[in-house]
């Protein structure tokens, strides 16, 4: 029976990359191909020995691969350089091998290369393997909510909130000074948490984020000069194979809306375009919206006290997890208060 030793570990070339999309298309089975593609042609930082890969050694095909994205985060209002894990996989023949351990080994020594001294992953059944390897939980605190109270409530404000924080305006990502608002407005409100990625280039912004399935929206104004200045911005999508849950997957808002109500009533002014204009009906059609959406998830963070919750509501996932050399920067992860964490799915590798 094949095991480890029949493998040969690698990072990919260049002739082996449609192989590789093939294997994640394999594993990943509720996942189109077509994803990974994009994951791979719109990183902003992108280079093959970071993906790695596990070759059999009798067909010379692919049988797993781990992927590291060159990334930084905030996290205690500084900004780390981290290494993201993703896109780890194997063969369903080839597991229980030790093979993800082999490159995840590999992943780290990249890692440490590079001079990336702390990694990250998501992961929702394989926690036991990364804490043999020294990856630690860190939760995340969700609100999983039924969407009526907030469709009912963005109905009645969306007049006086329009008028407050300006016209909503659907993100147009080839729009160079809308992006070059966003990014200031994103930055100072991402450096509050512990965990959201830094977001400091074009590229990024222009090809990465849009990559997502989502739709964008902001607040704020457009002058006569072609610049903007934005209040608020959020995005929003289906929740991956729960179509009926309304997903928020990007947000943010300037420091006086985070003064007044945290953004709360710039999300439902969003929500409220969002789900009217994007879906070509009206909030008064609350059937039909609960038909699309029964359910609104966010994180549990951004809001705080502003927005008062069901304990029912509340959901911890414990699938994010961090590693790092220094063993200062580890007690900050293992002390860190899921309370300021956050991480959003617009970034997801």
């Amino acid at each position: 029976m094949a095991d480890a030793d029949d493998c040969l570990f690698d990072f990919l070339k260049e002739d082996q990359i449609e192989e590789w999309l093939d294997h994640l298309d394999e594993v990943f089975e509720a996942t189109p191909r077509s994803y990974f593609a994009g994951h791979f042609v719109h990183d902003v930082t992108p280079d093959l020995e970071g993906i790695r890969v596990a070759i059999d050694k009798r067909t010379g095909r692919i049988v797993a691969t781990v992927r590291v994205f060159i990334r930084k985060m905030f996290w205690d209002g500084a900004v780390v350089p981290v290494g993201g894990i993703g896109e780890v996989s194997t063969k369903a023949a080839w597991r229980g091998k030790g093979l993800a351990s082999t490159l995840l080994n590999q992943a780290l020594h990249y890692m440490k290369s590079r001079g990336l001294h702390c990694s990250s992953l998501h992961t929702s059944k394989a926690a036991p393997v990364y804490a043999k390897l020294g990856w630690r939980a860190v939760p995340r605190i969700t609100i999983r909510r039924p969407i009526d109270d907030l469709v009912r409530r963005a109905a009645e404000t969306t007049g006086a909130a329009a008028g407050v924080f300006g016209k909503v305006l659907p993100l147009n990502w080839t729009d160079l000074p809308m992006v070059d608002a966003l990014m200031p407005l994103y930055s100072q409100y991402a450096s509050r948490w512990n965990g959201p990625l830094v977001r400091a280039s074009h590229r990024y912004w222009q090809q990465w984020v849009p990559n997502e399935p989502h739709r964008a929206l902001a607040v704020g104004h457009r002058s006569e000069d072609g610049t903007y200045e934005l209040e608020a911005y959020a995005a929003f999508g289906p929740k991956k194979r729960e179509e009926h849950v309304l997903l928020l997957s990007d947000f943010c808002v300037s420091d006086k809306v985070y003064a007044g109500d945290r953004g709360f009533g710039a999300l439902l002014l969003l929500l409220h375009y969002f789900l009217t204009d994007y879906h070509g009906r009206t909030l008064h059609d609350a059937a039909s919206v609960r038909r699309t959406y029964t359910e609104f998830v966010y994180p549990a963070c951004i809001f705080g006290g502003a927005e008062p919750f069901m304990p029912e509501w509340q959901q911890v996932d414990a699938g994010t997890m961090y590693r790092a050399d220094s063993p200062a920067m580890q007690l900050k992860f293992d002390t860190a208060d899921p309370k300021s964490h956050l991480f959003w799915t617009t970034d997801s590798f």
